[in-house]
């Protein structure tokens, strides 16, 4: 009969640290010495898999626990870890990096299917938007189809001349377009641009959540002076907009109507409650400066949206 219990390899691996040769106790987690974890490394990839969503992402009870007072119960997230709760929730880094992994691969999921949608309604298989006899207006250049499959080739003294010919001051932006200028006659192009820009949106927007931390440290530090409360919140509005809006894009893959746009309005009702519960300042205060921290955030999105387009297409 085969021997049902592990070799001595590998219970010699068990029972001592590869590392550094510590001794391993039945019931350590992390070696003693040099901090290394205890878990076999050689298991099923099932077994792996499920160790990586469970303590990497926190994929467990206190995930689920932490989405539900997400999104109905704002603010109170953010209260725990200003009164020093950490411990019932996911923290929020890990939070919002789970989060917006999720929501911008439903974006660029939905954005696929849309182009593939036009694609096959509108263009047949040739999925040319323009053909060579038609036009096209870049950076105030009206050009042929044709004409701007020439201009990648072309130096920038040769593109500056075509530019000053048509009436316009040559700039970077202005040769960069018409470099790229064929790549908008197919809706591969097009698709690749908005590729390219929402990437380039993840970026800016984890870039700009200290920022919204900061707003609210402006309008709120009499109430919680430490700048890091403030940020714990920023986190978690992020969270839950893209949390929201991930919701409605799998929604709207399956309906035959959009609904994306409610995914604002809550956020409208939801920032108000959070900052409420957050900071305990009267209804009028709260809801003024909620929605001027709001509206400032929105235009510094605004800001990296444009910064996101103009970047995709150097990028192109």
């Amino acid at each position: 009969m085969k021997d049902a219990s592990p070799d001595k390899h590998t219970a010699t691996r068990l029972a001592q640290c590869p590392n550094c040769g510590q001794a391993w106790g039945a019931h350590d987690q992390f070696c003693s010495s040099c901090g290394q974890s205890t878990k076999e490394i050689h298991r099923p990839a099932t077994a792996l898999l499920r160790d990586l969503v469970s303590v990497e992402l926190g994929w467990d009870a206190k995930l689920w626990t932490t989405l539900r007072r997400l999104l109905f119960k704002p603010g109170a997230l953010a209260l725990d870890l200003m009164e020093g709760r950490r411990r019932g929730q996911v923290p929020p880094v890990r939070l919002y990096l789970f989060i917006s992994v999720i929501y911008f691969l439903l974006l660029n999921f939905s954005i696929h299917r849309e182009f593939d949608r036009i694609g096959r309604e509108r263009f047949g298989t040739d999925q040319r938007v323009l053909q060579d006899e038609d036009t096209l207006t870049i950076s105030g250049v009206r050009l042929s189809v044709g004409d701007a499959h020439l201009y990648r080739s072309m130096t920038d003294a040769q593109l500056d001349s075509v530019i000053v010919s048509r009436g316009r001051t040559p700039g970077t932006i202005e040769r960069a377009m018409l470099r790229r200028a064929a790549r908008f006659s197919d809706l591969q192009g097009i698709e690749h641009a908005f590729a390219l820009m929402i990437q380039n949106l993840s970026y800016l927007l984890f870039l700009l959540m200290p920022t919204m931390g900061a707003l609210f440290w402006l309008f709120f530090r009499k109430r919680r002076p430490y700048y890091i409360d403030h940020l714990f919140l920023a986190v978690h509005l992020h969270c839950f907009f893209f949390l929201v809006q991930s919701f409605f894009i799998v929604v709207d893959l399956l309906l035959p109507f959009t609904i994306m746009g409610i995914g604002f309005l809550w956020l409208l009702v939801h920032l108000p409650l959070a900052v409420k519960r957050a900071y305990g300042m009267r209804w009028p205060a709260t809801i003024a400066r909620g929605w001027l921290v709001l509206i400032l955030q929105g235009l510094l999105v605004m800001g990296a949206f444009l910064a996101a387009v103009v970047v995709a297409i150097f990028r192109m």
